[in-house]
Order: C-alpha cells, then structure tokens, then sequence
C-alpha cells in the first residue's frame, strides 16, 4: 500500500511538472517595480530615517507610486544615509539596455539622489556602482545605461548577470526630503 501511495504521489508530482505548474517555488520576478499592489511593500529592505508608502500621488504608471520620506539623522550623528534598497528580483540583467525610473519631487529644492548597485554581497565603495543623481523640483525621467555601470575605483564593469542590490538613498540630509517613485525598472 506505502508503494502504491509513493507512486501516486511521484505521478501527480510529474503531472504538475510537466503542466508547468509551480510545485513549492515562485519565480522571481523581473526587476519591474510599479508599486500598484500593497505586497510590493514587503519586498522592499529600508534603512533607519526612511519612511514610505503606497500613494494616489504622482504616478507615472499605473494609479499609485511609492512616496518614501527620507529624514535627518539624530543630533550628534555625523553620517547618515537613508534610504531604501530593491533585492527581489531576478538577477540577471544581461538582456537589458538600461536601468530607468520616474521621480517626482515636490517642493521647490532640488536634490541630490544616491544610487548604489551591488554584483556582489557587500561591497567596498570601490568595488560597487555608486552615481548622485540630480533631481529637479517636479517630474523627472532617469534613464541609466547599464553598459555605464562600473565600480567607483577600478571602472570594472558590473557583473550585469549577478545584480543583488539597487540602494536609493540620501547622503546626510538635514531636513526631511520627500520624492515619490514609479516605475522603477530595467529594459
């Protein structure tokens, strides 16, 4: 009888196999934030003085965009860099062009937007894609060639098959800055 059990249970395994039906894994998913769903929120990993949340606001996609406050560190903290960091995705961007994303910033100050990708788990500033990106009051359209991304020391250039990480994040802000993103994505 346990024979018959185990051959039954290979057989609907199979079945499902061949049908394409996932059997107990998710696919990962394209490096394509459009921030319309609220689960998208769990995928994404944040640094102290970062807060952000789902927005009717500014969207360039869709009907809702990711506004992300990013705040001043404490008193007597001489550096701080929040922000927030995108890591569920897959990995390989070998067949993509360019790295682009929709910001808008309300206010009327300009500011100065970090960007730092990792091929590799935790490195150096030398050895990462590290860019200020200037945002203007308003709107604004980035587009990032990847043939561009290159290590801040040795100008390596990324390995685009194994990306692990892209960190948006402020360099020691000294007042709340407010941008709402949409959009964010590789073609």
């Amino acid at each position: 009888m346990s024979s018959l059990r185990v051959s039954l249970r290979f057989r609907v395994a199979f079945v499902l196999l061949l049908s394409g039906l996932p059997l107990a894994c998710r696919e990962t998913p394209r490096f394509d934030y459009d921030f319309e769903q609220p689960a998208i929120l769990d995928t994404l990993d944040w640094k102290c003085g970062t807060l952000f949340r789902l927005s009717p606001d500014h969207a360039t996609s869709g009907a809702r965009s990711l506004e992300v406050m990013f705040y001043p560190g404490p008193p007597g903290v001489d550096e701080s860099y929040p922000g927030l960091s995108l890591t569920d995705f897959d990995r390989n961007w070998s067949g993509y062009r360019t790295l682009i994303f929709d910001a808008f910033v309300p206010g009327e100050k300009a500011i100065r937007l970090a960007l730092r990708i990792d091929d590799r788990e935790n490195p150096d500033y030398a050895e990462r894609f590290n860019v200020a990106i200037p945002l203007a009051p308003g709107s604004n359209h980035i587009a990032i060639p990847l043939t561009g991304l290159v290590t801040s020391g040795s100008k390596k250039p990324l390995n685009l098959e194994k990306i692990r990480r892209a960190t948006f994040f402020l360099v020691n802000p000294k007042e709340r800055f407010t941008i709402f993103f949409d959009r964010v994505r590789v073609e």
